[in-house]
């Protein structure tokens, strides 16, 4: 038995081709190499459909963040440019009575 788990996992993580396991389970067995072959499959989706998330989960949150940024980064614009605009009609006051003519 634990020949058997080790086997099942290095063909999976690399250590092995595991289409050299499969052959020999071929020449052996039919059910039991059509298991392994389910097993690879289903072992790698797995695999891909966890990086595949977790790819996606970093995008996500890099454009959420991305977004967030963009959005400081107007409202700091719009603060500017209310005080430049500020600072301009109070210089064009020339009274101090907050208004201009």
């Amino acid at each position: 038995m634990p020949q058997t788990l080790y086997t099942l996992h290095i063909s999976i993580t690399g250590g092995i081709d595991w289409s050299d396991v499969s052959d020999t389970l071929f020449r052996i067995s039919l059910p039991v190499a059509i298991a392994f072959m389910f097993y690879v499959v289903f072992a790698l989706l797995c695999v891909l459909n966890v990086v595949t998330g977790i790819f996606v989960e970093s995008a996500t949150a890099s454009v959420q963040n991305d977004a967030e940024h963009q959005m400081v980064e107007g409202v700091w614009a719009q603060t500017k440019t209310r005080q430049v605009m500020s600072d301009v009609f109070q210089e064009m006051d020339e009274r101090g009575d907050g208004k201009v003519s």
